[in-house]
């Protein structure tokens, strides 16, 4: 197929399947990140995802706009790959359904992961708020930690009174 809309599309399709398979990396990068309370590894993961993010919305828009280009229609009419697969033959038909279903999956692979990373994180910080609220009262309550708790204050003085026997 010649169209140049067609291949753009092919070849936009074809790199956000890439991008989301390095997302999905990443991702599995930050569990392990998280188990072991790494935060540097954490940090930079942060920055390569934002830019990974930032990279897929690109590279949907290029999409986008291959797939209106191809349809060419009225502006209500819904414009999918599910649509576009409609007005190509066969064989552009197949490639476009193919890529299009493995970057749904990969897509809820992404979504199914960044669900457990952000749930761990949640239910981390809540140990440690528990722990700190746990620490935090046994100071407030233990005498020892309070101005109250001091023994008298000592004098360094000479004493009057000899304590020899």
């Amino acid at each position: 197929m010649k169209n140049p809309h067609f291949t753009k599309l092919i070849i936009n399709l074809q790199k956000q399947i890439q991008f989301a398979k390095l997302f999905t990396t990443l991702l599995d990068q930050e569990q392990q990140a998280l188990i072991a309370m790494d935060m540097a590894t954490l940090t930079n993961l942060s920055k390569q995802k934002e830019n990974g993010a930032k990279q897929m919305a690109y590279i949907d828009e290029q999409i986008r706009e291959a797939t209106e280009a191809i349809l060419d229609g009225p502006e209500e009419q819904e414009k999918t790959l599910k649509e576009v697969c409609k007005v190509l033959p066969e064989s552009g038909a197949k490639k476009i359904s193919i890529g299009a279903a493995l970057l749904k999956k990969i897509r809820l692979q992404i979504e199914e992961k960044n669900y457990i990373n952000l749930r761990f994180t949640h239910d981390t910080l809540q140990y440690i708020g528990d722990a700190i609220r746990i620490i935090s009262d046994g100071i407030a309550t233990d005498p020892t930690y309070t101005t109250h708790g001091l023994g008298k204050a000592t004098s360094v003085a000479p004493a009057l009174i000899s304590r020899e026997v």
